[in-house]
């Protein structure tokens, strides 16, 4: 009996080896791309936005696709930086709406909308809040993303998903 014991341990640590081995070999380019933006981020941050602290980072895929960094200056102000292959952009998360009353304008205008995801995004050259939602309309479930400029929170666009 113990060899056996022995036998699946040994087989269940070698399983979860090959996992995270795995795991990581995929997330490694990934990663690389992430710690780029950030040291961008933090090197270009001038006066105005001095990118001190990273809380978070997150991605968007739109016309090009940004590394989204969530920080701070020295002041503790939060940060919100678009980072793609081409430029950063700043400014700080007060100056405009949060993911909270983002997914509350989803929310006022689909008050049974179940949100799955809000990034900060770009949409034709706008800076926006990303919403993604699913909604149960008409006995059925349906998939849609919100775009709302993330200086005031207008909506610029709604995109319904065809399953």
């Amino acid at each position: 009996m113990n060899k056996k014991v022995a036998f699946f341990s040994l087989s269940v640590l070698f399983i979860a080896a090959l996992f995270i081995w795995t795991y990581n070999l995929v997330q490694a380019d990934h990663w690389r791309e992430q710690n780029a933006a950030v040291k961008r981020a933090v090197s270009v941050g001038d006066a105005v936005y001095g990118l001190q602290k990273v809380d978070d980072t997150d991605w968007f895929n739109g016309d090009k696709s940004y590394t989204i960094i969530f920080g701070r200056d020295a002041d503790n102000r939060r940060i919100i930086a678009w980072v793609s292959d081409t430029d950063v952009h700043m400014e700080y998360a007060d100056e405009g709406i949060s993911r909270k009353q983002a997914e509350n304008l989803v929310k006022a205008e689909t008050p049974k909308a179940v949100i799955i995801r809000a990034v900060p995004g770009v949409l034709n050259d706008t800076y926006v809040w990303e919403v993604y939602y699913k909604a149960n309309i008409e006995g059925a479930t349906k998939y849609f993303y919100a775009y709302y400029r993330f200086a005031d929170g207008k909506r610029l666009d709604k995109l319904y998903l065809n399953s």
